[in-house]
């Protein structure tokens, strides 16, 4: 029978865990102390930490090589993952590997002493409302951040064409924002399908079970109108289905169903016979000023990203598991999502108690499938009109 033989502090929201080959330490990544713990396996009944490692912003998965010789940590908000050497216990190399890595696993061809291995990273999928107002990452599928002729078509580089290897292909005219969801490639539709399935994490059930009763009650006073919902969110498609528009809004295309207004690419909202469903909400979060704003990347480079409008409402299924928080990242934990998020005439820790907010939280935790959920401005919205 297992029975739990010690329990070690080891830092500010730990995330993951490596052991060594040799199984005498364990590598555990720190979220919001930016470290990797060093844990001494001891014994049966002593373990304790040894060394706190500062790697990139964030951590999160983690992966030790066969011959022990080198410990790779994926930094989440960074972008880059860290090459330690766990013998010296000190980074040796930092990669940058794009947005939002959330796990590295390595491979190995030969034995344990060669030194044959390759390792893979994972960047970060939201969890996306299937067909849903997402501008931003329908356009990383064709630019340059994630382009490719087998990917989505990279219409953007090579207007028209896309040349890989020295081929060059027609662009898929149909791969835009709320374009085809489906038929646009190999790789782009196993990537659409796992996002439309994609299930949140089992989150484990809170030990304070009269305060996760009062943060359900505020929540369904406070949040549920926007974030209840099937899916935690009251966007869902209501208007015709993909495509939305009937060519690229960038070119001039223009809405299938006359009942969707749009702001470009952006779908603000949704009428049908005088019943409307606004999708964009402003929260407050977006700050054009703010530098964390311009683009980075692609043909968008230096342009005030999209936000000025508001957000389509984000799923919260698994929020717990998802730090960082917002848009842009700026949030590290629910806690800090509160002086930012606008609520009534104030935000959300000007308009809720200190008490509020800790049970609140504690409710936004245990969210994952198993949740029971509430009605949203999405379900009124079709029981009115008597939608399915």
């Amino acid at each position: 029978m297992a029975k739990l033989l010690a329990k070690v502090a080891v830092g500010n929201e730990p995330r993951f865990v490596a052991l060594s080959p040799d199984d005498q330490e364990a590598y555990v990544t720190n979220a919001l102390d930016g470290t990797v713990a060093v844990v001494a396996l001891l014994g049966s009944d002593a373990f304790r930490v040894v060394a706190q490692i500062p790697v990139g912003t964030e951590p999160r998965g983690l992966a030790i090589t066969p011959n022990g010789t080198r410990l790779l940590v994926a930094n989440h908000t960074a972008g880059t993952v860290s090459i330690i050497d766990p013998i010296a216990r000190s980074v040796i190399g930092t990669v940058p590997v794009g947005g939002n890595p959330m796990a590295v696993a390595i491979t190995n061809n030969g034995d344990a002493d060669d030194h044959d291995e390759r390792a893979f990273v994972t960047q970060f999928l939201a969890e996306l409302i299937p067909g849903g107002p997402d501008e931003e990452f329908d356009t990383g599928k064709r630019g340059n951040v994630q382009g490719g002729c087998g990917f989505a078509s990279d219409a953007f580089a090579s207007p028209g064409t896309c040349t890989t290897l020295g081929a060059t292909t027609p662009a898929n005219p149909n791969i835009y924002d709320h374009g085809i969801t489906q038929g646009a490639s190999d790789a782009l539709d196993a990537q659409t399908l796992w996002v439309q399935t994609v299930r949140a994490l089992l989150r484990p059930p809170p030990s304070d079970a009269a305060a996760l009763g009062r943060g359900q009650t505020i929540f369904g006073t406070t949040c549920a109108s926007c974030h209840g919902g099937q899916k935690w969110t009251k966007s869902k498609i209501t208007y015709r289905d993909n495509p939305a528009f009937t060519q690229d809004p960038a070119v001039g295309g223009v809405p299938l169903d006359p009942g969707v207004i749009n702001a470009g690419a952006q779908i603000v909202s949704f009428t049908l016979s005088g019943v409307t469903l606004k999708y964009l909400e402003d929260v407050g979060t977006f700050v054009a000023t703010d530098p964390l704003e311009i683009r980075g990347a692609g043909a968008a480079s230096g342009q005030l990203a999209l936000g000025g409008l508001g957000f389509n409402v984000p799923s919260l299924s698994g929020v717990g598991s998802h730090a960082p928080y917002l848009h842009n990242g700026e949030a590290q934990s629910l806690s800090a999502v509160f002086p930012l998020h606008t609520l009534g005439t104030g935000t959300i820790a000007t308009m809720l108690t200190a008490q509020q907010q800790a049970d609140l939280i504690v409710f936004l935790n245990s969210i994952d499938g198993r949740t029971i959920t509430f009605r949203s401005q999405g379900d009124d919205f079709r029981d009115a009109l008597a939608l399915p």
